[in-house]
């Protein structure tokens, strides 16, 4: 090689070779996990239940069917012809979030509010389990705790539900709720005496924090803005790509059939807004005419919390191998060979494999329960923008679900799986609509001038939860 004038010949050439491997091995070094340096949501101060008296209110008074439904909290719908109350909760709860539920209900002047707490969720101390400050370990199992529990006699809470106007359950046992999507799209197939199950009000605010959040007094029309930009997005696109840092890649086409039979698994006749969830807007990769999403989930979370690392392979939108996962990943290669011959009415063929939901976290201040235990609250991470749940099962069509709400059909229910992405990057034709984790729509300027109405736009659409995982843990993990 002749040198040049400088003599850094040498040095050029080792440069080219360092740039050639690294373009040889992109795939590896993207295959490598990395992650948003984590963030834990501020604590605003909380000095009595007198301060948490305002928030319950402002859920109280959110419009359940309406905006409760679209603007990520569960609303309660007010309190108009609202007589009898039952909070239902376990143990776990802070005692200062039911306190203030029942001094703001007491303040609308409903005659009856009813308190009960039948037992701990499990008995895993407050330091095994999630951490306050935002970091994710893989918690000790409590199957013994949680059978014991499943075999109490819960006929009594059912009983005092039934009686009562509405039902707020902070994950306690013994009041199941039917989703509102149900109860509004098959009523006729739902008992009269059953009907009190319809109100019942999931509310997942646990601890003191979480209840006195950002999340809980989020200016609507900021959010309704950008729940209203990633819906048109969804929409108009076809071609969907999705991919993390863990090794996740996954494409498939939405197609004009999916979004024609889309609406009936919500029990709703569009998909325009409000119809469409604002927090967790969702496509069905199955219900395209010709499904054909393809490639491989890489996670460590159940909507329930963390679990070891499983890799779910996917082709035609069917899961058609499971590797590691844990007990959780036995639990899941078990129910997929139970049910593999299983016809479901609706679904392109047998089986509880299908990928009939990709939906996207779009609120920038939703986070698990700070505080708590038992992983309380982990869920509603799924409703932070920029996470991506999948669900996995033979549960989203309109046949199967009026099969199942028939009631004689002999199929089983809840045939349904929920995995999240923390950290994933998703492509809608080709533009990035979340970048490792984070929405990109809030980045738009638009955004940027509704936030400023309501004060500083860089915090108020900054991601507010981002969790740290702990990595190498195998064994011990939490799943339902």
């Amino acid at each position: 090689m002749k040198k040049c004038r400088f003599g850094c010949c040498k040095t050029w050439s080792w440069m080219m070779l360092v740039l050639l491997a690294a373009w040889w091995n992109e795939g590896a070094v993207w295959s490598q996990p990395s992650a948003p340096p984590p963030r834990t949501p501020k604590k605003r101060e909380v000095k009595s239940v007198d301060d948490l008296v305002r928030y319950a209110k402002i859920l109280i008074e959110r419009d359940r069917e309406k905006d409760g439904h679209v603007l990520g909290i569960p609303g309660i719908g007010g309190v108009q012809g609202v007589k009898r109350v039952l909070l239902a909760a376990t143990t776990d709860v802070d005692p200062w979030v039911l306190q203030a539920f029942q001094r703001a209900f007491s303040d609308y002047n409903v005659e009856t509010i009813t308190v009960i707490q039948p037992g701990r969720a499990c008995q895993t101390k407050p330091e095994e389990a999630v951490r306050s400050r935002g970091r994710v370990g893989v918690v000790g199992s409590e199957s013994a705790n949680v059978s014991q529990r499943d075999t109490l006699d819960f006929s009594f809470m059912e009983k005092i539900a039934s009686q009562v106007d509405k039902t707020l359950n902070f994950d306690a046992r013994g009041v199941p709720a039917i989703d509102s999507d149900l109860a509004r799209g098959y009523e006729q197939f739902i008992p009269k005496d059953q009907m009190w199950k319809a109100r019942v009000i999931r509310t997942p605010f646990y601890t003191r924090y979480q209840l006195a959040s950002s999340w809980v007094d989020y200016p609507d029309d900021l959010f309704r803005a950008i729940g209203e930009k990633v819906w048109k997005k969804m929409v108009a696109g076809k071609k969907w790509k999705l991919t993390d840092e863990w090794g996740s890649n996954l494409e498939w086409t939405v197609d004009a059939k999916h979004w024609e039979d889309m609406p009936s698994t919500r029990g709703t006749s569009s998909n325009e807004i409000p119809n469409a969830s604002y927090v967790h807007p969702n496509v069905r990769p199955v219900m395209s005419a010709v499904p054909d999403m393809k490639g491989v989930l890489v996670t460590r979370t159940l909507s329930e919390g963390p679990i070891t690392e499983i890799k779910i392979f996917i082709d035609k939108a069917n899961v058609t191998r499971v590797e590691g996962g844990g007990r959780a990943g036995e639990w899941f290669r078990e129910a997929l060979q139970r049910y593999g011959n299983l016809q479901f009415p609706g679904f392109p063929g047998p089986g509880v494999g299908w990928v009939e939901e990709v939906a996207l976290g779009t609120h920038p201040k939703a986070s698990a329960a700070l505080g708590g235990v038992c992983g309380l609250g982990w869920g509603e991470n799924r409703r932070r923008s920029g996470v991506v749940h999948i669900g996995i099962g033979s549960t989203r069509n309109r046949e199967t679900r009026e099969a199942l709400m028939k009631g004689t059909s002999g199929l089983p229910r809840g045939e349904h799986r929920d995995f999240q992405l923390e950290f994933p990057t998703l492509w809608i034709d080709g533009e990035k609509i979340i970048d490792k984790g984070h929405l990109t729509i809030l980045d738009d300027p638009e955004l940027r001038k509704v936030a400023a109405k309501y004060g500083n736009p860089d915090e108020l659409l900054r991601e507010e939860w981002i969790p740290e995982f702990e990595t190498g843990r195998t064994e011990g993990e939490q799943f339902p």
